[in-house]
């Protein structure tokens, strides 16, 4: 189906959930001794405008749920447990490479503004997303590419669930 409404189809609508809920061994309070659950829920809205074939704009909403069932020292903000927020995104794409996967043509850049927690929780933090990707042709059998990936998160304290780490996030 064609994602796009509006005149001349230059609007989206985007609505997504998700829930987990699986046992973690892994980091651990030290108080704490063997495995604990964790949940995950996450209900989103977003709306965007494109500009033309290679540009986006996307505003976004959601509501986050994240709990863990033993001593959760450090692990979420709250004393309870349980970080309960909601958080805004805007966000800008301009694409215009030839392929999403293996492109060999074209640039492709990602500019986000994220706002995690909006008063309602101890949950306050903001957060920068830039991805910049050139790829130039040099000839039928080889393409140069170069990358610029930057993800800053700003605030008095950031979850152990939203951190990011080199490689993947």
């Amino acid at each position: 189906s064609d994602p796009f409404f509006g005149p001349d189809k230059q609007y989206t609508l985007a609505l997504e959930g998700s829930y987990s809920h699986g046992r973690s061994g892994g980091v651990q309070p030290a108080s704490a001794s063997g495995q604990f659950d964790d949940t995950f829920g996450n209900m989103q809205v977003a709306v965007g405008r494109r500009f033309g074939i290679y540009s986006s704009l996307t505003l976004g909403a959601a509501y986050n749920y994240i709990s863990r069932n033993a001593d959760t020292t450090g692990l979420v903000l709250s004393p309870t447990g349980k970080d309960i927020y909601a958080s805004l995104k805007l966000s800008y794409v301009y694409d215009s490479r030839n392929l999403r996967s293996f492109a060999t043509d074209g640039e492709f850049l990602y500019v986000a503004l994220e706002k995690y927690g909006l008063g309602e929780s101890l949950v306050n933090f903001g957060r920068f997303s830039l991805d910049a990707r050139d790829y130039l042709q040099l000839s039928d059998m080889f393409t140069l590419a170069t990358r610029i990936h930057a993800n800053l998160a700003e605030g008095p304290r950031i979850p152990p669930y939203n951190h990011v780490f080199f490689g993947y996030y």
